[in-house]
């Protein structure tokens, strides 16, 4: 059994967010980069794409908390039904609960991606992606590179990322016990090389 199965569940998102409500994270994520060049085109099949406006979409859609701090909304659909959906900012400082603070990408950020159980493992999360490329590039806004954040468990967005040309750059950690906070950031390979915050 991938050992990623044992933290990437409902029963582990449950512990996860009632340990956090007693003050008590511990988060890790990878950050993925890649140059924002041109992307292969979105493949065509069964699944459709649309890119919405996020102010067009209501309180229904899957991520709605998060639609005030997008640019653009990119969501798959299959017979009518939504099956998966990434979100895309572009230029600006977007606000990472895990992390607790703002995280500034220096170009376009690329997250929330999701794909309904259903629709997994037919290559929709790619499509997805590419497709939050091209609209980042759209924008023609003068920026170069996208990033992903990806948690370190989460090796299925961790092979999606990395199959549309992401590779891991950097380790983000943020641990906090009642009374403590503790970040820290590093280039994957290495040892931990600068504390971004102390304690408190």
């Amino acid at each position: 059994m991938h050992l990623w199965r044992l933290t990437r569940n409902p029963y582990a998102k449950r512990l996860h967010e009632s340990l956090d409500a007693l003050g008590l994270t511990v988060s890790v994520l990878q950050a993925y980069t890649r140059a924002l060049d041109t992307p292969p085109e979105p493949a065509a099949d069964a699944v459709r794409l649309r890119y919405h406006d996020p102010d067009a979409l209501d309180g229904s859609f899957r991520d709605s908390d998060a639609l005030g701090r997008a640019d653009r909304v990119i969501a798959a659909y299959a017979d009518g039904a939504r099956v998966g959906s990434v979100l895309v900012t572009v230029g600006e400082s977007v606000y990472v609960d895990p992390l607790q603070r703002p995280f500034d990408p220096g170009g376009a950020y690329v997250w929330r991606l999701y794909v309904a159980p259903g629709s997994r493992g037919r290559g929709l999360g790619r499509r997805l992606v590419r497709a939050a490329l091209w609209a980042a590039i759209e924008t023609n806004e003068p920026i170069d590179r996208a990033t992903a954040l990806v948690a370190r468990d989460n090796v299925p967005s961790q092979r999606v990322f990395e199959a549309v040309g992401f590779d891991p750059r950097r380790e983000l950690r943020y641990l906090r016990v009642p009374g403590f906070e503790h970040r820290s950031s590093r280039p994957l390979g290495t040892s931990p090389e600068s504390n971004v915050a102390g304690n408190k």
